[in-house]
């Protein structure tokens, strides 16, 4: 079969031209680099099929690759009126539309992109922009380009209601003003399809940053160790100026050059390769600790359709929480744990577990970044109203360990500007580590409970799962509490001497 470029080929080739090329060429390097997000692409999967079902007229084009756009053809001729991944193809072009549909009053064909998303972002204006002009090209009169995302609004109550879940969101108007734009990057997508050679970056590394690129494995193999990419907050207009002086290394980034207060800080620490601690202040946070100590982490689910009532989509569920308790300076470290596999909602039962285990005492809970549990905290409360004080209690008591290191009270050129657990963690306790672990991050930890959720796994597989992320949970709050005494012992050597 000839080469070809899809919509989704389009849009990569926006974001980095070497993927495009490599995907021609050396498909087996992207391979090695490709992110593999089944839950993202599931769910996604799911939210298509059920907007389906808002035409229920509607037919879906089958058949082999090259002949989706005769059968596409063959169903108008029939008198459908609404096709699901309706074919056009032009040139080295093809575009499917997640739904065509055509309007009676303007005897036009509506054209509507389904993203399993509750806001628009950039890529989905090129996205339907490139589809656009394709069925234009084909021989379609074209109407109306549309969105359909999720509605962030929208509460879960019973029955999945599709019509309140949707939201059209128009983008006619956007697509037209990218027209030109598009037509003249389609140009450039068919040189490099077509060409033997690798394509020349004419600005080196400007498009995205490495965590984002689709091929970050060629295009940023030869990245120092520190970058100007690590800088935090670093906003792509400051990033454009430092590539356009050929600076790219942290270390080479002029003292004039303007950055905020705390990215100057980070720079500085970088190049001095010594650490700056607050012994002081750091000791001050310390000091507002109560005795009992309850180190808690959860584990949640983002759902893009709400499985359960009482949530929005893509509002976190809590399936799993990690918690270690040091009841006094010198006495033994306990746990306690949670992981739910249940049907139901995980979380009400998680919070029946929690009241349980931590007490309703003055005792500091200790998070890593306390937007994130006490955001599931506040959320919880107005879901089992039965729990509302504890869970407020709980907010209340909270301490952000993780501030000594965001507030810059502690920074270390490596953590490379990261105040991320897995950035601190092997830096002040190097003997405990992820690495050996099944599971070794929160991504990882989503993935495998939405896989048993599913039915993906055999018992004996999701026994493994269980045991793989209780391991992981636990190290998460052993890693607070490795941490918490290692900034403990740290101030009181500083103060003894």
């Amino acid at each position: 079969m000839k080469q070809f470029i899809s919509k989704t080929d389009f849009v990569l080739f926006l974001a980095c031209q070497n993927w495009f090329w490599l995907r021609k060429n050396q498909p087996e390097i992207l391979e090695k680099d490709e992110s593999k997000d089944v839950p993202t692409a599931v769910q996604g999967n799911e939210w298509e099929e059920l907007v389906r079902t808002l035409y229920p007229d509607g037919e879906m084009v089958r058949g082999e690759f090259e002949d989706l756009q005769t059968e596409t053809e063959k169903l108008i001729k029939a008198g459908v009126k609404t096709l699901f991944q309706a074919t056009a193809w032009h040139d080295v072009f093809v575009a499917k539309a997640d739904i065509l549909h055509f309007n009676e009053k303007t005897q036009k064909w509506d054209l509507y992109e389904v993203k399993a998303s509750t806001d628009t972002k950039d890529h989905y204006e090129y996205d339907l922009t490139f589809q656009r002009i394709l069925f234009e090209k084909a021989g379609f009169a074209m109407g109306e380009s549309s969105l359909i995302l999720l509605n962030p609004e929208y509460v879960r109550e019973g029955d999945i209601v599709v019509e309140e879940l949707a939201q059209v969101v128009p983008m006619t108007e956007g697509v037209q003003d990218l027209w030109q734009e598009v037509s003249f990057k389609m140009a450039e997508a068919k040189k490099v399809i077509i060409s033997p050679h690798v394509p020349k970056k004419k600005k080196q590394h400007l498009d995205c940053k490495p965590g984002d690129c689709p091929c970050s494995i060629v295009s940023y193999n030869d990245l120092p160790d520190y970058s100007i990419y690590n800088i935090s907050r670093l906003h792509k207009p400051k990033r454009r100026d430092l590539l356009e002086q050929g600076i790219i290394d942290v270390h080479d980034v002029p003292e004039d050059f303007e950055l905020s207060e705390k990215q100057t800080l980070q720079v500085d620490v970088a190049k001095s390769g010594v650490p700056l601690i607050c012994h002081s202040l750091i000791q001050e946070r310390l000091d507002e600790l109560v005795y009992p100590l309850y180190f808690l982490d959860y584990e949640t689910f983002n759902y893009a359709i709400p499985n359960f009532d009482g949530y929005q989509p893509y509002q976190p569920v809590p399936f799993q929480y990690s918690l270690h308790i040091l009841r006094e300076s010198d006495g033994d470290l306990e746990h306690k744990e949670f992981l739910s596999f249940a049907r139901t909602d995980p979380a009400k039962e998680l919070v029946r577990h929690l009241a349980k285990d931590i007490e309703s005492d003055d005792g500091s809970v200790i998070v890593w970044n306390k937007g994130f549990e006490c955001g599931r905290n506040k959320e919880m409360a107005v879901r089992y109203p039965l729990y509302d004080h504890f869970l407020k209690d709980i907010n209340a008591r909270v301490f952000d360990l993780m501030e000594i290191f965001s507030t810059q009270l502690y920074v270390d050129p490596r953590f490379k500007g990261s105040a991320s657990i897995k950035a601190v963690l092997p830096i002040l306790c190097p003997e405990l580590t992820y690495k050996d672990l099944d599971v070794q991050n929160g991504a990882m930890a989503m993935t495998e409970w939405y896989k048993v959720m599913q039915g993906e796994k055999s018992e004996t597989e999701a026994e493994e799962t269980r045991s793989a992320l209780l391991k992981y949970c636990e190290l998460d709050t052993l890693a607070m509490v490795e941490i918490w005494r290692k900034m403990s012992m740290l101030v009181r050597n500083e103060k003894n001497n």
